[in-house]
């Protein structure tokens, strides 16, 4: 796997409205709050 296909897996996008509800963003919005 390249380093491109690296960072596309592990880019994710996320509705602001549902952040806090979402298991895969939950701690994340918690703790580091970065839209």
């Amino acid at each position: 796997m390249g380093h491109a296909e690296e960072i596309r897996r592990a880019c994710f996008n996320a509705r602001a409205e549902t952040l806090d509800r979402k298991p895969a963003f939950r701690e994340s919005f918690k703790s580091m709050r970065c839209l």
